[in-house]
């Protein structure tokens, strides 16, 4: 009853807003990898990793390679659903949401957001192949007409696996049926950029046991998960290839009592993420979400290195750059967005239109000059998201 993100800027507010939003950009030496692989690890939380501060040791496997490649300490997802995920990866936007974001059931569709410069497309134009393989239902929430719009070449979905193997969430073959057969897919005669998306990580939980009985269990799902998921990555590993293995955002469960003592407002937010590339082995505490990895990628291939409000550079890997804000679309309260800036006090602002403010639990605004400009920025990417929907 008392939602707010639905509310929409009027003509006159939109007319009248002026973006400070700046785009600061520096040369950098060009590097192509031969491959991209980014993968995407359904629902995969800090709490399921020792490796990233949890208590349990469910992905040892992916741990072990988090440790001894190039692992981001500080990785937060800007939203909370996996197309918010997919939203800020291609276009470098964080996906807050709207009455257009919105459908009739709930969910989050894409097909009436703006997609503003779609980073597949400039990959593509770079010359790579543009590929995304995922196990479960391309129908669901319109994803592939979407994933066509934004330019991949390539789409994979459940359609290329029997129907005797569909038998797990949104008719889903299992993850070890996905890993297996992903570099049978792969065009070996060309760059590519290749998205994997997983979906037996995916609550409540299903997958199958060694029988090929099926299951449910978060730790036996997500230990499911990293043995076969572990074997593609290191077939993967040669030549050059940058691969990144990502969390699309944070399980739906309870907050634990060290993901609040540590993160506190951002507990939702900070999933696990690495990269390998190159044997290079490194720390990356600098903060880092999804709008920065494929933005980065891109201006990598065209030699340049660029950050904003919104987004930071993660080249060169040794020196990286955040962007001003990380913000994160919240999933228990769709008006508000949480965001952690330069003073690393993570806060609230409240979407709701020309009214959009620093949310305060006394309902009293802060007016200073560095909370209107954090407003200002999530005014600039909502309308600018609002405008190009249109």
């Amino acid at each position: 009853m008392n939602n707010t993100f639905k509310v929409e800027y009027t003509d006159e507010f939109v007319k009248s807003f002026n973006s400070n939003s700046k785009l600061h950009c520096e040369e950098l030496n060009i590097e192509a990898p031969n491959n991209i692989f980014l993968i995407l690890v359904e629902s995969w939380s800090n709490y399921q990793s020792l490796a990233f501060g949890g208590t349990n040791n469910w992905t040892e496997n992916l741990d072990n390679l988090a440790n001894n490649n190039i692992k981001f300490e500080n990785f937060y997802s800007n939203g909370f659903t996996t197309e918010a995920a997919l939203y800020s990866l291609f276009t470098g936007f964080p996906l807050l949401p709207s009455r257009k974001s919105t459908t009739a059931s709930g969910g989050v569709g894409l097909l009436n957001m703006s997609d503003g410069e779609s980073l597949i497309k400039k990959i593509g134009n770079s010359g790579y192949l543009t590929q995304f393989i995922t196990s479960g239902d391309l129908q669901f929430l319109d994803k592939r007409a979407w994933l066509e719009r934004i330019g991949f070449e390539k789409i994979l979905g459940n359609e290329v696996y029997p129907d005797e193997n569909k038998k797990f969430l949104f008719d889903s073959v299992s993850d070890e049926n996905l890993f297996t057969s992903i570099e049978s897919f792969l065009d070996g005669k060309s760059r590519q950029l290749v998205v994997i998306e997983n979906v037996s990580t995916h609550a409540p939980f299903i997958f199958p046991d060694e029988y090929g009985e099926v299951n449910q269990s978060e730790a036996g799902a997500f230990k499911y998960m990293d043995t076969h998921l572990s074997e593609l990555i290191n077939s993967l590993n040669k030549d050059n290839n940058l691969i990144f293995v990502l969390s699309d955002h944070r399980a739906p469960t309870k907050i634990t009592e060290e993901e609040d003592k540590y993160s506190g407002l951002l507990s939702m937010a900070k999933v696990p993420a690495f990269a390998i590339w190159n044997g290079l082995n490194l720390s990356i505490k600098n903060r880092i979400q999804h709008t920065d990895i494929i933005t980065s990628v891109h201006n990598l291939i065209i030699g340049k290195r660029c950050y904003r409000d919104y987004y930071g550079s993660l080249f060169p890997l040794e020196n990286t750059t955040p962007a001003t804000c990380i913000i994160h679309s919240r999933g228990d309260d769709r008006s508000l967005a949480t965001l952690k800036c330069k003073d690393d006090v993570a806060f609230n602002i409240r979407l709701n239109g020309d009214k959009t403010s620093v949310y305060k639990e006394n309902n009293k605004q802060n007016s200073s000059m560095k909370d209107n400009e954090y407003v200002n920025i999530i005014n600039n990417i909502r309308i600018k998201q609002a405008i190009e929907s249109k």
